[in-house]
């Protein structure tokens, strides 16, 4: 909920690059919740772009726990599953606007770069893309 209020605000050009519960049953996708408890904190999705290169969807760590190494963890978490799922290449795209800044500054610590869209996709104003090698 928290996250949806917050993508809503900066309009649709960000949320239509949400994927929904459904898009989960189809093949090539995978979603990790993190918990503190009985609490979801966090979580990440990964989606198959071809079968050597994985799309990371949906990194999200709830506000009250953010710059506290969630993220990080479930990055190299992810790194790992990506590796034993026979990836080597991962993928994403984020938004331009400042909200995205602190993530931006994440991706690039943890090795990813600028590039250009990947098949299927359109750059545009609002929406940047990264990879890395894994």
């Amino acid at each position: 909920m928290e996250h949806a209020k917050e993508m809503a605000a900066l309009g649709s050009a960000v949320q239509e690059h949400a994927l929904s519960l459904d898009d989960f049953a189809t093949k090539g996708h995978h979603l990790w919740v993190v918990w503190d408890g009985n609490q979801p904190i966090g979580c990440a999705a990964l989606c198959e772009i071809s079968p050597t290169h994985i799309e990371l969807k949906s990194l999200r760590t709830r506000k009250a726990y953010r710059r506290k190494g969630v993220a990080s963890q479930l990055l190299q978490f992810l790194f790992q599953k990506a590796l034993l799922l026979g990836y080597d290449r991962m993928s994403l795209s984020t938004g331009t606007h400042e909200y995205f800044d602190a993530a931006r500054e994440l991706y690039i610590q943890h090795g990813f770069a600028f590039c250009l869209p990947w098949e299927g996709q359109n750059k545009t104003e609002q929406v940047e893309f990264m990879t890395r090698e894994i």
